[in-house]
């Protein structure tokens, strides 16, 4: 936790982190849910929902891996608004095709909020903490998740599945303001990058 609490984009990506994996932590069951209402409950349906995020995440994580970042909080600020965007965007979405279609632009933009951010927790971090910081990230972080799962039923039933998704996606890209207002999480320099970097 001293650790964390030093670092300028570690202190601050943490509660953002913890904040987003609650918002998401009941996303497949909401999938589940519009699956059966908008689309009938097929296997297919929910399947070509899911390669049709799969898809364009694998190769946005390519893309990302191939440029060099200065700027980790940009991109990471860049990736969780995108990200909440497109979710609430899927309120809007019950045509089957455009359903897919901001499927496809939601999976390009987890990339940028991912893969950054993991890089500069390997380079910036010392080796002699990097483990337990990284063991630190993923138990706070998944501790949302229950609470994030037991919070969705209530708002699907009560709120229907539109308004879920707009939650959901409201807290992602809320969370990602509040790294944008932060000067220190935005400047932050990747260590060994030079001046000409993105």
């Amino acid at each position: 936790m001293s650790a964390i609490r030093v670092d300028p984009i570690i202190r601050l990506a943490l509660p953002i982190n913890m904040l987003t994996t609650l918002a998401v932590a009941g996303f497949f069951v909401v999938y589940l849910a519009l699956n059966r209402e908008w689309y009938g409950g097929g296997y297919s349906t929910l399947a070509w929902i899911e390669f049709a995020f799969s898809v364009p995440m694998l190769i946005g994580s390519v893309w990302v891996g191939q440029q060099v970042v200065k700027h980790p909080g940009r991109w990471f600020v860049l990736g969780q608004i995108g990200v909440g965007v497109t979710v609430v965007i899927m309120a809007f979405c019950k045509p089957y095709w455009s359903m897919l279609a901001i499927n496809v632009a939601c999976g390009f933009f987890l990339p940028l909020l991912i893969i950054p951010l993991q890089s500069y927790l390997q380079l910036a971090v010392q080796d002699q903490v990097r483990g337990r910081v990284n063991a630190t990230w993923l138990m706070v972080s998944q501790a949302m998740n229950p609470i994030g799962v037991v919070l969705i039923g209530p708002l699907l039933e009560y709120g229907g599945i539109e308004l879920a998704l707009i939650v959901m996606g409201c807290v992602f890209a809320g969370a990602g303001l509040i790294g944008y207002l932060s000067r220190p999480f935005m400047n932050t320099v990747m260590p060994g990058t030079t001046n000409q970097a993105a």
